[in-house]
């Protein structure tokens, strides 16, 4: 379910930025939007949408084969994790482009690809690292399972915007790595009971696929993990 709200709401929001031309809210920058304008706010809208189709495309692709994430974590965790990893994956982002700036030249690694990269390369970590493979097979002399269908969209959705997804992968990969280490025991936060209970009673029921039935006129309830 929070796959699937955020596929949703990825797209809407990629498709409303286009046709308000709000485009240029997604931009990040260091100079000047966050050391001189102050635009903090431009850390959250960064990771609202995507700029062009292309990247949409990319993406949803590749979140829907990274759904099983969300199975190993359940819903609950799964939704906290996306939170946490945004706000110190963010932070990272800022750090990173800092030290970019202090040692280069030039504006190559002053701005960063519009799109939620850190949330996504936080998730393709946890599934790099979680996810067993089936099967694994040889091809050309070279070993490859059947997790290489997913790395290969990765790829490609990180080259779509290079050198500028370069920061945003890098801050997610590390911020997911963070959160598998617990550091301040980011992995036992969750959200608010009030909030898990309001989600439960309107959000998943719109977002959640129907069960198939087993009997005639017996339902399946669908379960969400608490862990």
């Amino acid at each position: 379910p929070a796959t699937k709200l955020w596929m949703l709401g990825l797209g809407g929001a990629s498709v409303l930025c286009s046709t308000m031309n709000w485009k240029p809210y997604l931009r990040l920058r260091l100079v000047p939007y966050i050391t001189r304008d102050k635009q903090f706010w431009r850390l959250a809208t960064s990771l609202a949408a995507f700029p062009n189709s292309t990247e949409v495309m990319a993406s949803m692709m590749l979140l829907y084969q990274l759904r099983s994430v969300e199975r190993l974590f359940g819903t609950l965790k799964f939704a906290s994790f996306l939170f946490v990893t945004a706000l110190v994956g963010q932070t990272l982002q800022v750090v990173l482009l800092f030290l970019l700036a202090m040692r280069t030249t030039g504006q190559r690694f002053n701005i960063v690809a519009a799109g939620p990269y850190s949330l996504i390369f936080a998730v393709l970590y946890q599934f790099h690292v979680l996810v067993p493979a089936k099967y694994r097979i040889r091809v050309f002399g070279m070993e490859l399972s059947d997790k290489w269908t997913v790395y290969a969209v990765a790829l490609h959705l990180f080259v779509l915007r290079l050198p500028q997804t370069v920061v945003p992968a890098l801050a997610g990969v590390l911020a997911s790595m963070v959160y598998s280490a617990d550091i301040g025991g980011l992995k036992r936060w969750r959200f608010p009971q009030w909030m898990s209970s309001m989600a439960r009673r309107w959000v998943l029921p719109v977002v959640t696929s129907a069960q198939p039935t087993g009997n005639r006129g017996q339902g399946t309830v669908p379960v969400v993990r608490r862990s």
